[in-house]
């Protein structure tokens, strides 16, 4: 489970910017030169309090302290409630949730008290903050959607932003991924709309910890990269630092073990500085993802002493373990108990890592459970049915205005336009039936055999896809790696191959599929075949940035057999390790190119190694794909079309597709 990486990025309701000393020195010396106990001065307070909970959360417990005094000396409530909300905030930063909440809940009673309305949706988002801390989604979102519904009666678009991309964190860490894009793109189109680049640049970093959470590496890096160069260029130090710790988890995803540690030691060296223990308890956990699956050229590279790697790997995982104990984090918990059971197995310690899975799966269970998923699905249906009885409240007033006025008009003219239209509608029915009832005994005949044409190729393509061999080979890896009693790499491989085929029988289901699904299917499909390979190749997937997976269609695995002949036919036959690559890329026409490119034998010395029944079925996938193709050039009206490339070495196969997009947001 890779969700909790998305505390790397601090939710953005209503918290401070890193990098503002400039403004906490102003704030310092304004404060030394203001001596009178005015409200002025309740002002400086609050805000040095709220600035140091993110760099010094002991001098903003003081500065806060100092302005709940002065608000009792002087009277004024609503600094004493924004006092408390002060202190909540930096016993948040700090890992004390529970205490946030109580003092969270006890600025809300002297807002309510004092009919403060704006102030008191602003702490129930603060309240939801905490408990997304606290891995609590379901109850977050019930406090998201509540302080979403007041912000969108006074119109105020910042904050409705906020409050959309809040949502999309839940949603996310639910692994409820389509309703966390749909939320992240209406946080971004509106943060643009106002302008704020810090916003945007929070979104982009939450788009690329989806992408990394759903196993699409290089899309979740291009987001990164997005992210962080707005980020530099506007000197938004937290989300540079975020930012450059998400690239090393992703990087850590497609072993790139020396540059990942580099980025984690940069973020850790920032964090480090702050005191937030979310932040440094996810950087130690992945960089005992570092010390234990590295090579040992990383450990050369680095001056890494390699017989200490398990040592290395331990000692971060304990201090790991006893922030997120301290923080009472369940997820990051579960996460710790993962790598523990995968350091025990390393070691040949499998009762060990027998038991230490056995931890992981209750913390995964204590997060992911009916009935929090039936709570969330009630917290969405309750904010829909009470916008839309708003809306049609509002409609009905008006339609009820407009209807008094348009009666009168249509009664003049009504029985006239009957007649006339009944007359009409009798004449053209008569003459319409006999010419309709010849051409339609003709359409259903051929409507009948394009039907069964198109049937026929779906069922080849699904048995394609379902390949028995592939299928065999992929039981056969499991049961070797139970054999071996390594029980935490079995479940992994089982995790993976399980999602595989729920995705194919989803999807075949479907005429046409969003490009991130099928892309998500093919990264599965190739992950399990480099592991079952002892990773003989690796793989990339590169979408032009003029193409949006969310919303562009294809047909479901239309790729997959060119994926399997060059792993098959390509790769399985090359000395050494290989690459396959897949570019998707937008082309003039409203057409793209799918493109899957190996760098193994080549057509020809394939040819000459494979016998016959092998040379027949990897045609016969062809063929099966040619079929589709050829039947959505018929349904489409496209210019669809496969080319193949020799390459030396290897091949380059490019399908040509209309450009088929969706209106989903």
């Amino acid at each position: 489970m890779r969700g909790a990486f998305f505390i790397i990025v601090l939710l953005f309701l209503m918290v401070p910017v890193l990098g503002q000393q400039p403004v906490i020195d102003s704030l310092e010396n304004a404060l030394k030169n203001h001596p009178a106990d005015d409200s002025s001065k309740l002002t400086i307070l609050s805000n040095l309090s709220f600035y140091y909970s993110d760099i010094d959360p002991d001098l903003g417990f003081k500065y806060a302290e100092q302005e709940m005094q002065l608000a009792k000396k002087i009277k004024v409530p609503k600094h004493e409630a924004e006092a408390l909300t002060n202190k909540a905030l930096n016993h948040w930063a700090i890992g004390e949730y529970d205490t946030a909440i109580k003092t969270y809940q006890k600025a809300g009673a002297i807002y309510k008290q004092y009919h403060f309305e704006r102030e008191c949706i602003i702490v129930l988002g603060r309240l939801g903050v905490v408990y997304y801390s606290s891995s609590d989604y379901s109850k977050a979102l019930d406090l998201y959607w509540e302080c979403l519904k007041g912000f969108e009666k006074m119109g105020d678009l910042k904050q409705v932003a906020k409050m959309y991309g809040n949502i999309a964190l839940c949603y996310a860490n639910l692994e409820k991924n389509d309703k966390a894009i749909q939320y992240y793109r209406k946080a971004i189109q509106i943060n643009i709309q106002l302008g704020d680049e810090k916003a945007v640049a929070d979104n982009y970093t939450n788009f690329g910890n989806l992408y990394d959470n759903i196993l699409m590496s290089d899309t979740a890096l291009y987001y990164y990269k997005k992210a962080l160069e707005i980020s530099r260029r506007i000197g938004y130090n937290r989300n540079v630092a975020s930012n450059t710790t998400n690239m090393g988890i992703a990087l850590t995803t497609k072993k790139n073990f020396s540059e990942a540690y580099g980025y984690l030691l940069e973020g850790l060296e920032f964090y480090r500085k702050t005191g937030i223990k979310r932040h440094i308890a996810v950087i130690y956990k992945s960089i005992a993802d570092v010390m234990l699956h590295a090579t040992p050229t990383f450990f050369s590279e680095k001056k890494l002493d390699l017989t200490k790697r398990y040592a290395y790997t331990k000692n971060y995982l304990d201090s790991s373990y006893a922030l997120y104990l301290e923080m009472e984090d369940p997820s990051g918990q579960g996460e710790v108990w993962m790598l523990r059971s995968l350091l025990d197995s390393a070691q040949n310690n499998f009762k060990s890592a027998y038991e230490s899975y056995k931890q992981f799966t209750f913390f995964k269970d204590i997060i992911f459970n009916d009935e929090k998923n039936q709570e969330v699905a009630t917290l969405e249906m309750s904010y829909a049915f009470s916008k839309k009885e708003d809306s049609i409240r509002s409609e009905n007033e008006q339609m009820a205005l407009a209807a008094s006025a348009e009666i009168k008009r249509q009664s003049t003219i009504k029985t006239a336009t009957i007649i006339a239209s009944a007359i009409f509608f009798i004449a053209a029915i008569t003459s319409f039936l006999f010419y309709k009832r010849k051409r339609d005994a003709v359409e259903k005949q051929q409507e009948a055999e394009f039907k069964t044409e198109v049937t026929e190729t779906e069922m080849k393509a699904l048995r394609a896809q379902m390949n028995p061999h592939f299928i065999f080979n992929s039981l056969n890896s499991i049961s070797d790696y139970i054999s071996k009693n390594n029980i935490p790499e079995a479940d992994r491989y089982l995790s993976k191959f399980a999602k595989l085929m729920r995705l194919i029988l989803e999807n075949s289901e479907k005429k046409e599929i969003p490009l991130k699904d099928d892309l998500r299917a093919l990264e599965l499909y190739m992950m399990l075949e480099s592991l079952r390979m002892k990773h003989k190749f690796t793989h990339s997937i590169i979408v032009d940035e003029t193409i949006n997976p969310e919303t562009t269609l294809v047909p479901p695995l239309i790729l997959q057999p060119f994926v399997e002949n060059a792993i098959w036919h390509g790769i399985a036959g090359k000395e050494g390790n290989g690459k396959i690559t897949i570019r998707i890329q937008k082309e003039a026409g409203e057409r793209m190119h799918c493109i899957v490119e190996d760098d193994g034998v080549g057509r020809k010395k394939s040819a000459e190694k494979n016998n016959t029944t092998t040379t027949g079925k990897s045609s016969l996938g062809m063929k099966i794909t040619q079929a589709r193709i050829d039947v959505l050039n018929k349904t489409k009206n496209a210019n669809a079309g496969i080319t193949f490339t020799d390459l030396e070495p290897g091949l380059r196969v490019t399908v040509t597709l209309p450009l088929i997009t969706s209106n989903e947001i």
